[in-house]
């Protein structure tokens, strides 16, 4: 059964990111840029999301893909494993229909730009998001290869955070008075439009 094992870590100072990624370089080759848009689906009163389950269309680079996630098991070290289901799309305005025809509505659209690096089954990314800055993100076949990677980057554990993006954004938005209901949007472009009022106040 497919399942995901991965740890997610809050980055710092731009000093701190170019240090792992200077690692990972070092380690893994050159990673691969990436640029991601995330779209989330729940019904109008969120019932996947009170149950922890996830469906996700996930556009990189101009290709599509649908995730299904189930709920997380969450470790004291902040590793987290879950069932995931990811397949390619070929036909957007289908698999749209499809998720409709479920009673699903889009609630949630997150951009990113990635620097991914890949060997074997390990996956290595750092993450760069509006409005919460950057994380590195570590998936594995086990918790204790993650450990082992996390020793070599150089990364403190401490820094862990337990929740997905979208928890991480809604927390952020609400702290800056920016909606998070009925769709929290938070791309680069949102981002710039805030940061240009914020200085015009």
């Amino acid at each position: 059964m497919p399942t995901e094992t991965e740890i997610k870590i809050r980055l710092g100072s731009a000093g701190q990111v170019n240090a792992v990624l200077s690692r990972c370089a070092k380690l893994y080759g050159r990673g691969i840029e990436l640029s991601q848009r995330d779209e989330y689906f729940d019904t109008v009163d969120e019932l996947l999301k009170a149950k922890d389950f996830t469906v996700r269309l996930r556009m990189v680079n101009e290709k599509m893909m649908i995730a299904l996630k189930g709920p997380r098991a969450i470790f004291e070290d902040a590793i987290h494993t879950r069932l995931e289901l990811e397949f390619s799309v070929s036909n957007e305005d289908e698999v749209r229909n499809t998720i409709k025809r479920q009673n699903l509505v889009p609630t949630t659209i997150v951009e990113k730009r990635r620097q991914e690096f890949t060997r074997d089954d390990l996956h290595v990314a750092v993450d760069s998001l509006p409005f919460i800055g950057s994380f590195l993100e570590v998936e594995a076949p086990t918790r204790e290869r993650i450990s082992k990677v996390l020793n070599v980057l150089q990364v403190d554990s401490a820094n862990a955070v337990k929740e997905n993006y979208t928890e991480l954004l809604e927390q952020r938005l609400v702290v800056l008075g920016l909606p998070i209901r009925p769709n929290l949007n938070a791309t680069f472009q949102k981002e710039k439009e805030f940061l240009n009022e914020a200085t015009t106040i």
